[in-house]
């Protein structure tokens, strides 16, 4: 596949398993297939998910004439001995706050491990391949990587000769009190951070920001000082720090996890972009105020969340952790008064409303696709792109950090980012156009993400058949319970 062919790829396929469930570490394959590249070393618990996996590569086509053979190459379409390949999945966080497994939070191991043999069989022993992803800043990296089985990854192909590294894009760790509602960073811990180093870039009048410009002083990410943020957005100033890693890669393999998002809607392989940016402070989520003065934080006006907005920000903005001590009491109190007598109940940009994380998010994507390996933008795609979906356990409601887990066993793959969301929109029970990233990608002027609209998906099953979006087969679809923030929007729900 050329660079190009990336805006033009209309197929997406799906595939789905309900006795699937995800396996014990390092996730080998329990079926010693004719291409598995380290004969005889298998699982002795059956791997559905590898075997998923597998069987979406050749129902999507990838190099379908040599399946059954040891020459099976599926990622070789896109893969080339001696390329820099990243597996950007989602470990977004170390632990779910409601004591369940995490697996309805992060990309699982078993995904990752599948889809990283058949990358080491496109590479053919040159090249490198690199798992990377900037978590929150309170992720324990490490203890995530022994959680997901990553390490255990890792002793197994070193065992084999082989050689994958987990990389923290992060540059400093946050230490947060889990008293607040929302935490309260007390003070960090330096990181190694991208061993390549990083690049700023900055996306100027090329930014989705651009137009919102005039309220930069307003942008906000909870816990962050608003302050920092200002020195990476202004008008006509849109600066991302990204690291080397994302930049030098030839191929990015997207690893996702499908779930509900109370800012966005929902994650998927768009919004899975945001961690290739290891600054947080310059990771504009919402604009500070209500609707009706341009904000986009709450709905209605409310002066007891205008001060909860105010309390926050000087907490955020100071570095004495007493006065962090001694402001919680007072923010907490404000957040509760604003819940019982404000119009809404939203706070910090959690709801249907948003109007500004769609724009960080697709900035990021720009990124991705149109920037060169040292940060400069241009106007053509620098890399390849393949995008594969974990939901063989989702996330519904409370996501992205604390969702509820829903089983449902399927997995969906494709090498365009919006057809990937717009299909994974369908199935979680949601109506595309009303997740604005997705919406708002199909109308991106000047640097394209898609050459086509969504009416020109083809959806591949698992019999190898066509659909179009929006007749999708029941089995293959769910309801989806969103974020409390988007349960009011009546015509988010194609089932309602």
């Amino acid at each position: 596949m050329k660079i190009t062919d990336i805006l033009a790829s209309n197929k997406i396929a799906i595939i789905r398993n309900d006795a699937a469930f995800y396996p014990s570490p390092p996730y080998s394959p329990s079926e010693n297939y004719p291409e598995y590249p380290f004969n005889g070393f298998l699982n002795k618990e059956k791997n559905e998910v590898y075997d998923m996996v597998r069987r979406l590569f050749y129902s999507f086509g990838l190099d379908s004439a040599n399946f059954g053979t040891p020459s099976w190459n599926p990622l070789g379409g896109i893969i080339r001995p001696g390329d820099r390949v990243l597996l950007k999945p989602n470990l977004v966080r170390h632990y779910h706050p409601h004591d369940h497994d995490i697996s309805s939070i992060i990309t699982h191991g078993s995904v990752i491990r599948a889809v990283l043999d058949y990358v080491h069989i496109a590479l053919k022993g040159a090249g490198e391949a690199v798992i990377g992803d900037a978590s929150i800043q309170s992720c324990d990296f490490e203890a995530l990587k022994a959680l997901n089985g990553l390490d255990e990854i890792k002793k197994f192909y070193e065992s084999r000769n082989a050689h994958v590294e987990a990389r923290d894009f992060r540059l400093i760790m946050a230490v947060v009190s889990k008293r607040s509602r929302y935490g309260t960073i007390m003070g960090y811990v330096k990181l190694p951070g991208d061993p390549e180093g990083y690049a700023a870039v900055d996306l100027g009048a090329q930014s989705f920001l651009e137009p919102v410009s005039s309220r930069c002083s307003e942008f906000r990410v909870p816990m962050y000082d608003p302050l920092e943020m200002a020195a990476y957005h202004g008008k006509g100033l849109h600066k991302y720090m990204i690291p080397k890693t994302v930049l030098k890669a030839d191929v990015v393999i997207n690893l996702p996890k499908m779930k509900t998002h109370h800012k966005a809607g929902l994650t998927g392989a768009l919004k899975n972009a945001v961690g290739i940016n290891n600054h947080k402070d310059c990771l504009p989520h919402h604009r500070k105020g209500p609707r009706d003065n341009n904000g986009d934080e709450y709905n209605y006006r409310s002066r007891w969340k205008e001060l909860h907005s105010w309390f926050s920000d000087r907490k955020a903005m100071s570095q004495s952790l007493l006065f962090k001590k001694m402001v919680y009491p007072f923010e907490y109190l404000l957040y509760r008064l604003a819940r019982r007598f404000s119009g809404d109940t939203y706070f910090e940009g959690s709801w249907w409303g948003n109007d500004t994380i769609w724009r960080t998010i697709l900035d990021l994507n720009r990124i991705l696709l149109y920037t060169d390996a040292e940060g400069r933008m241009t106007d053509s795609v620098q890399r390849k792109t393949f995008s594969l979906v974990d939901g063989i356990v989702a996330g519904e409601e409370d996501g992205p950090l604390a969702p509820t887990p829903k089983i449902c066993g399927e997995l969906i793959c494709g090498f365009n980012p919006v057809a990937v969301d717009t299909v994974m929109a369908e199935v979680m029970g949601f109506d595309y156009n009303q997740i604005p990233q997705i919406r708002n990608a199909y109308n991106a002027e000047g640097l394209p993400f898609v050459k086509y609209p969504p009416s020109g998906i083809e959806v591949i099953l698992p019999d190898c058949s066509i659909c179009a979006p929006g007749s999708i087969p029941e089995p293959f679809c769910f309801k989806f319970r969103p974020s409390r923030g988007w349960r009011d929007n009546a015509s988010l729900l194609r089932h309602s």
